[in-house]
């Protein structure tokens, strides 16, 4: 029988969790707030997996935590501004802990603009 299914992961001990990526935005000078409002509430992603804010082209990290056991996402703000004009590509991602060594697995890194 399958657990409840939640954003990068499946609740169940049959289940394991898969890196994803919850939310991209561009930000620049004319979009320099993204809204993250919408990932703030409970059941966004597993218990005790990972979440980072990254902008993708430098690699920045602005941002992480872990997700608290009613699928927070503990610490995430409730928006981003960037101080920047160019173009930022910034993703929210989920990651997961690998119970074999406490690494982190995260999504595949994109280099360039996001659709």
């Amino acid at each position: 029988m399958h657990g409840v299914s939640r954003i990068g992961c499946c609740c169940s001990a049959d289940c394991e969790c898969e890196p994803v990526i919850l939310g991209a935005f561009t930000t620049n000078s004319v979009t320099p707030v993204w809204d993250l409002s919408p990932y703030r509430g409970p059941q966004t992603a597993c218990p005790e997996a990972r979440w980072r804010l990254r902008e993708v082209g430098a690699g920045l990290l602005y941002g992480s935590g872990i997700v608290d056991d009613d699928g927070y996402l503990t610490g995430l703000p409730p928006s981003f501004r960037t101080g920047y004009i160019y173009d930022g590509y910034m993703r929210l991602e989920i990651g997961c802990v690998d119970e074999t060594t406490g690494n982190v697995i995260w999504p595949q890194t994109l280099i360039g603009k996001i659709s």
